[in-house]
């Protein structure tokens, strides 16, 4: 789970995902950060410095470096 609060501690926005990264449930406001904190890009896979992860299909693709 993912969470965002205000500096009251109020609830801003927040996600669920499961096991493998893939969003379960998310509000209106989504968070910006995705899984293990990383930004989802415009492919819709996550950037892990090294490599693409995709959290539908479960699978890490090497970058192509």
């Amino acid at each position: 789970m993912s969470l965002t609060t205000s500096t009251g501690g109020t609830m801003v926005s927040g996600q669920e995902f499961d096991p493998w990264g893939a969003v379960r449930s998310g509000g209106v406001n989504e968070t910006k950060l995705n899984y293990t904190g990383q930004r989802k890009g415009d492919t819709g896979l996550l950037y892990y410095n090294a490599r693409y992860y995709s959290p539908v299909i479960a699978l890490q693709r090497p970058s192509a470096a």
